[in-house]
């Protein structure tokens, strides 16, 4: 229950615990660019250098990157479950996701049969103060 209070996941009918970051992805993302800006392009690996530092246990954090270590895991894109939370944001309004062209810089997404966005990755990431601003 503690880890659907911090905002990393749901508890479902039949199922023990549903990692689902989303919520609290949007928290730090939100206290990011209260610092760095609301409603402006910034580049998207410093974001998600920063969200790394504030959730370590996401992709590139200090808890991640040990566990990768342990089980040998070296991952080419970001997590499916941080890059479903992205996409997620994205989709709400909350974020605005930019991939440009076939940049050597992207960071890649996990890819996913189910994506509605389209989106392989993303070079820049626009956090909008309000959601409704997005639309």
């Amino acid at each position: 229950r503690w880890v659907s209070f911090l905002g990393l996941g749901m508890e479902l009918p039949n199922t023990i615990f549903f990692p689902y970051p989303a919520e609290r992805v949007l928290r730090e993302l939100r206290r990011i660019a209260a610092d760095a800006g609301f409603d402006r392009d910034m580049d998207f690996r410093e974001v998600q250098k920063e969200l790394s530092k504030r959730a370590p246990y996401l992709d590139h954090g200090d808890v991640f990157l040990e566990m990768s270590d342990r089980t040998g895991w070296r991952p080419r894109t970001l997590s499916r479950v941080l890059s479903g939370a992205l996409r997620e944001l994205h989709q709400e309004g909350e974020i605005r996701l930019i991939a440009l062209g076939d940049s050597a810089d992207r960071v890649q997404f996990a890819p996913d049969p189910n994506d509605l966005t389209g989106l392989p990755g993303a070079n820049r990431i626009r956090i909008f103060e309000e959601a409704s601003r997005a639309v």
